[in-house]
């Protein structure tokens, strides 16, 4: 009975490491971005008094005018023309809204929490237009840092409870181990068992639990890092490749030719995206500002609000 729980520990170990292996895989997969979202970006409104979304690019209005061309010969009365369909998914306007509210609030980061309350800096609702213009994008860079560090502390605790679980479940093995060995040392002095099956045995324990003790101390050094993610950098210039523009995208053009297959048309438009390279690295959770800081521009940049989404995903884990 105890070979066959040996077995059945290793057997789940083996499919643990096979299931990180397929979870490293997948995240080398480019991800794919929709094109929507390659316009939308921590853009500041015309007065600075908050994010706006940016007006899609020429190309891409013709399209959704061709799009609403095209339903509206479809219909069969006037009084159910389609409006133009709209551009820019729901959930950028609520990600930029939360963004601005974190404006308003004060939030960021101080010390090892987030605070909405900073006596020497002025509430941004009381500055000027030419405060606002001025302050704008290092209190983003806190409102940003803030929504990044709330999720990775509290990512953290679950890796913590979770290593906790492992240790109880690693220290009850261990004591399992110890009675087995205990048991085998008496049944040789009784009967004079095989010792050389024995010491196997023993050494296949001694060699499991120390992985488990390695992988737990592994476990416990990457609980103050979180993944990040960047553009990947052009190799030639060092500078971040930002993705390519929807207009750039088949069926970004502003062709007014609607004899194209509809299927094939829709497939490669609005619904359709672009692969981008990101490249993910880890820091420490008390330097998310200073990645921020450093990442500001890509956020600010077409592409940005998928850009800052696909970091929270990777830190929360999800």
């Amino acid at each position: 009975s105890s070979s066959m729980a040996e077995g059945g520990a290793w057997e789940a170990t083996r499919n643990r490491i096979r299931t990180e292996r397929q979870i490293r895989d997948r995240d080398k997969k480019a991800p794919v971005v929709p094109r929507t979202w390659l316009s939308a970006a921590f853009t500041a409104a015309s007065d600075y008094s908050g994010l706006a979304l940016s007006a899609p690019p020429p190309e891409e209005v013709a399209y959704l005018r061709k799009i609403q061309r095209r339903e509206n010969r479809r219909s069969r009365s006037a009084s159910s023309q389609n409006a133009l369909p709209p551009y820019h998914c729901t959930g950028a306007t609520l990600l930029l809204s939360v963004v601005t509210s974190m404006l308003y609030s004060g939030a960021s980061i101080q010390g090892k929490s987030v605070n909405c309350s900073r006596s020497s800096r002025k509430p941004f609702a009381e500055l000027t237009e030419e405060e606002r213009r001025r302050e704008f994008e290092s209190r983003l860079i806190d409102a940003l840092a803030a929504i990044l560090y709330v999720a990775a502390k509290n990512a953290a605790k679950k890796r913590e409870a979770a290593i906790r679980r492992l240790e109880r479940r690693v220290k009850r093995e261990e004591l399992g181990s110890l009675k087995q060995g205990k048991s085998r040392k008496k049944g040789r002095k009784s009967k004079g068992g095989d010792n050389d099956k024995d010491d196997a045995d023993k050494e296949k324990d001694v060699a499991y639990l120390e992985w488990q003790r390695m992988r737990i101390q592994q476990l416990r050094r990457r609980l103050r890092l979180c993944p990040v993610a960047r553009w990947e950098d052009i190799p030639t210039t060092t500078f971040p490749r930002f993705p390519p523009r929807p207009s750039s995208l088949p069926g970004g053009g502003d062709s007014d030719d609607d004899t194209n297959n509809d299927d094939r048309s829709s497939g490669s438009s609005l619904n359709g995206g672009a692969e981008v390279k990101i490249s993910v690295s880890y820091t420490n959770i008390a330097d998310l500002r200073q990645y921020v800081e450093a990442t500001i521009k890509s956020f600010c940049a077409p592409g940005g609000c998928a850009l800052f989404l696909e970091t929270l995903v990777r830190i929360t884990g999800i």
